[in-house]
């Protein structure tokens, strides 16, 4: 839901599947604080090996910090290292969930 209109403009987002046990609260943010997820089909670049990214963890709707370990599929899905991770579990995420990191 959008509140307000112009710099003061919120956006009240809802989890649509949240943890178990979970009152499902609503978050409130602004635009600044919102990464946009690319449509599928946009043509996405390759990251480099090493780059810390923000990731979709599979199975969940929660992104996470992350460390690129490789691209596979023609970059269409890319191989990475969650942070606090058990060491060399490495997961696959589609490339469209896997989003630049500036934190």
């Amino acid at each position: 839901r959008v509140i307000g209109e112009g710099k003061s403009r919120r956006y009240e987002v809802q989890d649509p599947f949240p943890d178990e046990g979970s009152v499902n609260p609503l978050f409130k943010s602004s635009a600044s604080q919102m990464v946009p997820i690319p449509p599928e089909g946009t043509a996405l670049e390759d990251y480099e090996v090493g780059k810390r990214v923000l990731a979709l963890y599979p199975d969940t709707t929660t992104f996470y910090r992350a460390e690129v370990k490789s691209m596979l599929d023609g970059g269409a899905r890319v191989q990475l290292l969650f942070e606090d991770e058990a060491a060399g579990a490495l997961k696959i995420v589609e490339r469209r969930f896997v989003l630049d990191h500036k934190g």
